[in-house]
């Protein structure tokens, strides 16, 4: 939903541009760079956020099992 409306807002942002600013770009350099750009958010979203919110709960996690587990067995040891 949020790539669709990022993409929508691009095309009419596009829409609002001077011939002028088209005439002074090689062929399909704009579309190349507004669509890399997209797929770079859209990659951001899908794969990297979620990576990085497991990540953030996971070492917290672990690190309180290891330090309490640590603790637990040098209680068992004396």
């Amino acid at each position: 939903m949020f790539i669709k409306k990022l993409r929508d807002d691009v095309f009419s942002h596009m829409e609002k541009l001077p011939l002028k600013f088209f005439d002074q770009k090689p062929t399909g350099d704009i579309m190349s760079t507004y669509t890399n750009d997209v797929d770079a958010i859209r990659q951001l979203i899908g794969q990297s956020l979620p990576n990085l919110f497991t990540s953030a709960i996971s070492f917290p996690s672990l690190t309180y099992l290891r330090v309490t587990r640590s603790v637990i067995m040098e209680m068992i040891s004396y």
